[in-house]
């Protein structure tokens, strides 16, 4: 059964809102390429962030949904390991940058953390709602959820180290 949720689709949309402006902007992409994610993963994240005209209509599948919950968790836990600890290793010398450029580069890359942080509360709040679903869903039956023993390390993925 595909969830057609809007509330779902509202989460999903707070979450991309927020993953492009805060977390995967012009300032930050290209440190983002040094994380350790396998093509699959940012293909999650990517599916995960624009909504296609088509997934309005049909709806999401729960493991194509968890699939790209779990790809997302993964994204903040790695961030938080090896991107936040060398942050001023990957925000590079600043000579040529003009200063208003300099600046909102800085504050990105300062508020990084807190905005993983939202991100990962976001992503934690869409996931215990799609349980919920599936629990609904799929009452008296085993779920989606319980077939994905992956997703039993979505929570600590989520929680900052």
């Amino acid at each position: 059964m595909a969830i057609k949720d809007q509330e779902i689709f509202g989460l999903i949309e707070t979450i991309g809102d927020h993953y492009n402006q805060n977390v995967n902007n012009r300032y930050l992409r290209n440190i983002m390429l040094h994380l350790p994610l396998e093509k699959q993963t940012w293909d999650c994240i990517d599916s995960m962030i624009a909504i296609s005209d088509y997934t309005r209509l049909q709806g999401y599948r729960f493991d194509e949904l968890y699939d790209q919950i779990y790809a997302m968790a993964l994204f903040i836990s790695q961030v938080r390991k090896t991107i936040l600890p060398n942050m001023k290793l990957y925000a590079g010398s600043s000579s040529n940058i003009p200063d208003r450029e300099k600046i909102l580069r800085d504050m990105a890359v300062s508020n990084l953390g807190s905005n993983l942080g939202i991100l990962a509360d976001k992503v934690n709040e869409l996931f215990l709602k799609v349980i919920e679903i599936d629990q609904d869903e799929h009452t008296g039956r085993r779920t989606e959820y319980e077939k994905m023993p992956e997703l039993a390390e979505v929570g600590r993925l989520l929680v900052s180290d």
